[in-house]
């Protein structure tokens, strides 16, 4: 009978699924044109333990850049540092001022996501003991770069390091230097199915590839 087309089921953060997966699976499917895929959103925890139980074929989760940790039936590879940048209105002081600090961004509302978001974690690490508060919570990079045009707070953006965005209202800069370090990293089973380990290697090739981000803030 016909063979069963494979499957492949990725568990990845929003920045991998919208940045780096399209370019990836473009390529994919012309090498395997019958694959499957199901693209699942998941924060590192859930990610990492999704893979050990077999649930999914391959990950991207965010750690530290020198991280050791992984489980050891997971093989680890750092795809690139987690760059952070922060999206005010055009015509506010964050996006005329020289430089940023982080008491400046303390002082005003911040536009972030869920509890278990390392975004958020990142961010509130450094801010939370000068006094900065959440204002809003979204779900999704789209909204917290639509708020922020719309003047309800800063808002922020983790991208990978060669990724530049541009959206229409807000000024974008990268604010990286100001927060704990992070980078991506592709975690891969020890026996991958062929066509997630051919995946992890064109993953690994599109975080190599400079690209302009063009987010609709509306």
């Amino acid at each position: 009978g016909r063979q069963t087309p494979e499957r492949v089921v990725v568990g990845c953060t929003e920045a991998v699924s919208s940045d780096l997966l399209p370019a990836a699976l473009s390529a994919l499917r012309r090498e395997h044109p019958h694959v499957t895929v199901a693209v699942r959103r998941l924060g590192t925890e859930a990610c990492v333990a999704r893979l050990v139980a077999g649930e999914i074929d391959l990950g991207v989760a965010r750690r530290a850049p020198f991280e050791r940790r992984w489980p050891r039936e997971l093989d680890a590879t750092l795809l690139g540092r987690d760059r952070l940048w922060i999206a005010a209105p055009r015509k506010h002081a964050l996006g005329r001022a020289k430089s940023v600090r982080l008491r400046d961004l303390a002082a005003h509302p911040l536009v972030l996501y869920g509890a278990a978001s390392a975004t958020r974690r990142r961010v509130m690490s450094a801010l939370a003991p000068l006094g900065a508060r959440v204002a809003l919570e979204v779900d999704g990079r789209a909204a917290a770069l639509a708020y922020s045009a719309r003047g309800f707070g800063v808002g922020f953006l983790s991208l990978l390091p060669r990724s530049v965005p541009r959206a229409a209202g807000v000024r974008l800069r990268d604010v990286t230097r100001l927060f704990p370090a992070s980078a991506f990293w592709l975690l891969v089973p020890r026996t991958p199915s062929g066509a997630a380990a051919r995946l992890g290697v064109l993953l690994a090739r599109a975080a190599r590839a400079k690209r302009t981000l063009r987010f609709p803030s509306e």
